[in-house]
């Protein structure tokens, strides 16, 4: 989890420094820094930390060679394409303007989506990598190579 919330704090700081400040400045300030905020969540910056965060667990589960069966290999390696693939053809749209600028606000359905499988997908793939560790530390340990 720690590794989770590090990440996404990390990528998205230009946001949460402008929400740390935004009570400290003046009203004309604070207009100008909520303005700034609503257009950094309309272009996507929560979902590209997202697919930021997917990309990581999933090129450590690919260099780690962790092989799933059927339907989680689907879970694992082949629907975080499919998502990431959607989100860039949605956000394409919305840079053209084709689809409605309420696509990436922060609690549209999509975005809450696309956050809730992140936190799932990096979970559930972290424990797997927690668990790959563990048994080779075990196998390390017995003397098993």
């Amino acid at each position: 989890m720690a590794w989770f919330f590090g990440n996404a704090a990390i990528g998205l700081a230009p946001l949460l420094f402008l929400m740390f400040f935004i009570g400290r400045l003046n009203e004309k300030e604070a207009g100008f820094v909520n303005h700034e905020m609503e257009r950094l969540i309309a272009h996507g910056i929560v979902l590209f930390v997202c697919c930021a965060l997917m990309g990581a667990v999933m090129i450590d589960i690919l260099i780690e060679k962790i092989y799933f069966k059927k339907l989680a290999f689907f879970a694992f390696n082949i629907f975080p394409f499919m998502f990431l693939l959607i989100i860039c053809f949605l956000y394409l749209l919305t840079v053209i303007k084709s689809s409605p600028s309420t696509m990436f606000t922060v609690f549209s359905p999509f975005n809450i989506t696309v956050v809730l499988f992140t936190v799932l997908y990096c979970i559930l793939g972290k424990y797997f990598l927690y668990l790959k560790a563990e048994k080779k530390n075990q196998n390390i340990a017995s003397g098993i190579t």
